[in-house]
């Protein structure tokens, strides 16, 4: 059977807060690394948000969706002993995302975060990978055991501040 059509008003502006939602994908600034320290340094850049949300907003957008974690290379931050163990997020990655999130806002932008690009899921690390991270967050996503201390340390904090 195909796929059904919504009843008529189902998705009008009404049923999703008043607004119709106009959108773009705005991935990453700096891959992997937009909020909060890593090895590298510090990669946020409010000015590139800034100009990103503004040029977006301008062209009729009000609504992006966005990378928060990549593929884990800067945060959550990890146990040195088992990268796939999430100790927390750094307080500089608060400070980045509120700016972040201020900055969308200020140009009426909603966010559509996505946690975490399919390449941290892979099970394995490739040898000529861009980066040393690259599939090594696999485990985390099937270790029931890693899984919730990601979600502990990390989703639950975020999520519930």
């Amino acid at each position: 059977m195909p796929p059904r059509a919504p009843p008529p008003g189902a998705c009008s502006p009404a049923t999703i807060g008043g607004a119709f939602l106009a959108g773009a994908n705005l991935p990453w600034i700096n891959y992997g690394w937009d909020f909060g320290p890593c090895e590298w340094g510090h990669g946020y850049k409010p000015d590139k948000f800034e100009a990103a949300f503004a040029d977006l907003a301008s062209r009729g957008a009000n609504c992006v969706r966005l990378w928060v974690f990549g593929d884990g290379r800067a945060q959550p931050t990890m146990d040195p002993k088992d990268r796939n163990l999430t100790v927390g997020l750094d307080p500089q990655f608060y400070a980045d995302f509120d700016d972040m999130v201020g900055r969308a806002g200020a140009h009426g932008v909603r966010l559509m975060p996505v946690l975490w690009d399919f390449i941290a899921m892979n099970a394995a690390g490739k040898a000529d990978a861009p980066t040393r991270t690259q599939g090594l967050r696999g485990p985390m996503f099937t270790d029931p055991d890693l899984a919730n201390a990601f979600m502990e340390r990390a989703l639950r904090p975020l999520v519930t501040r």
